[in-house]
């Protein structure tokens, strides 16, 4: 299981400490870098999770340490309460970007990727709309997945306060 987990944010540079991390001769990276067990896969069980990590034996022979980064750990509602049931004393790294900044490379990712047509000051418009209820389905229905709340949370990625707020009642 892994030492540390990279919660987020989605686009305040996951990516480059992760990377930088695993270039570290200790450091064990996961099969790839968002596992998204705690988001998407908790249902698949910890022997799946598992598998996405290298052996024991071979990361405490070199005295390293393994973990993963995946950024919608932060803002899924359920992620910390999941984290800390299955890894209580595991090492938490939050990466923060100025909100605004971080809203807006989130619209370009997805206007790349094909998933927003909008112009952006209209899709920041809608994300009220289009998240309506989306939250509070993923805090009761353990197998609910939201395409809304993955490609059109714009704004609602960086309110940082309520997100930190539900891992520092646990950790």
């Amino acid at each position: 299981m892994p030492d540390f987990i990279i919660i987020g944010a989605q686009k305040a540079g996951t990516t480059s400490l992760y990377t930088y991390l695993e270039q570290h001769p200790q450091v064990f990276g996961s099969s790839k870098k968002e596992v998204h067990y705690f988001d998407h896969f908790h249902l698949n069980g910890e022997l799946w999770y598992r598998s996405h990590f290298p052996l024991v034996a071979s990361i405490r022979k070199n005295g390293g340490v393994t973990g993963e980064a995946s950024p919608f750990y932060l803002f899924h509602p359920k992620c910390a309460q999941r984290i800390h049931e299955r890894l209580p004393a595991v090492k938490l790294i939050a990466v923060l970007r100025n909100p605004v900044d971080r809203a807006i490379s989130h619209y370009f990712m997805q206007v790349r990727k094909g998933h927003e047509t909008l112009p952006i000051g209209e899709a920041m418009r809608q994300e009220e709309r289009r998240l309506a209820h989306e939250m509070e389905r993923a805090e009761v229905e353990p197998h609910h997945s939201s395409y809304s709340l993955g490609h059109y949370s714009y704004k609602s990625r960086g309110m940082y306060v309520d997100q930190l707020a539900r891992y520092s009642a646990l950790f």
